[in-house]
């Protein structure tokens, strides 16, 4: 017999489960419907949820990358944008992102797992002052310290978080100014978690939708 327990419902232990979990009696799955997380934000602050069209696995990474640069980049290239937090939920995201940022020669703090005391302490810091105007940081990272990263003005989820918690975590810390906002970017095959993020109902109404925008407040 093969028992498969999990916190959260991913699509790698969903493919797993159906491909390898055979036996004579048959077998079951056992799902929840979800409230969302999202209802768990504090600040009063924009939320916009922007799907890109994807269908296939193996070409999401890519699909998330030039969606991420042709649609999200320009906007972030503002300069009265500042304290711009982007939340990668995959390390190789983040390493793809941080290579192409040193390319261009921009100046940005970064956190990550493999990141060092010292070299975190001095990201935040250049961040809260405002020396960097983007702070590049892993849900890996968030998963094992959960620290509360402050001064923050801007939010951009490159992917939804695994844990819908890390969502309304990072943005308890917002600095509340007039232009605060947050942007998440999806697409069809990431709606386990956008269930998670924004509750079973609305990730339906979302992923049916003929607009790829949505809004909460």
């Amino acid at each position: 017999q093969t028992i498969v327990l999990s916190q959260v419902a991913e699509p790698d232990i969903n493919a797993l489960f159906n491909k390898f979990s055979h036996n004579y009696a048959g077998k079951v799955r056992m799902s929840q419907t979800h409230a969302g997380s999202i209802c768990s934000v504090i600040p009063k602050i924009s939320q916009v949820f922007q799907r890109f069209p994807c269908s296939n696995v193996a070409e999401i990474s890519d699909a998330r990358f030039r969606f991420f640069m042709e649609k999200v980049m320009p906007e972030l290239g503002n300069p009265l944008m500042d304290h711009i937090l982007i939340f990668v939920p995959s390390y190789f995201d983040y390493v793809r992102l941080r290579n192409h940022f040193r390319k261009e020669e921009m100046q940005f703090a970064q956190i990550c797992e493999y990141t060092t005391t010292a070299n975190v302490s001095r990201a935040r810091s250049n961040f809260f002052h405002g020396r960097r105007r983007i702070l590049l940081y892993t849900e890996r990272y968030h998963f094992h310290f959960r620290p509360l990263i402050r001064a923050a003005k801007h939010f951009v989820f490159y992917g939804l978080p695994q844990y819908p918690q890390f969502y309304p975590e990072l943005l308890a810390a917002a600095d509340m100014s007039s232009d605060s906002s947050c942007m998440a970017l999806f697409c069809p095959l990431d709606a386990l978690r956008l269930e998670r993020v924004v509750g079973t109902v609305r990730a339906q109404r979302i992923l049916h939708a003929e607009k790829s925008v949505h809004m909460f407040a």
